[in-house]
């Protein structure tokens, strides 16, 4: 299947700023979500690089790339379950992951 591939101005000024190694991780990145998704979403490399590569697929089947990341995992703030993702608390042990695309 052939797709095409779509950067923001955001994501190709982010790519183009990465060093030659993280541009091949990229890539890499790339190739799979356009061979496996077909659905938006967050990519995640499985290493301490943490590398992520936002995305959302175009009506037309065409994959965006929305933003690219390279920050290393954040610790867990005290109290807060998982490290990396932003939360709230809502008092009483209760915790609301704050994901921007659903609110």
């Amino acid at each position: 299947m052939i797709r095409d591939l779509i950067f923001v101005e955001t994501a190709r000024a982010q790519f183009d700023a990465l060093t030659k190694r993280h541009q091949v991780d990229v890539s890499e990145a790339l190739l799979k979500i356009i061979q496996e998704e077909n659905r938006s979403g967050v990519w995640r490399h499985a290493d301490n690089r943490r590398l992520a590569v936002t995305y959302s697929v175009h009506p037309s089947g065409a994959i965006v790339v929305r933003e690219i990341n390279t920050a290393p995992d954040s610790p867990a703030r005290r109290g807060q379950p998982y490290a990396g993702m932003e939360m709230r608390h809502e008092g009483g042990g209760r915790w609301i992951h704050m994901n921007p695309h659903e609110e």
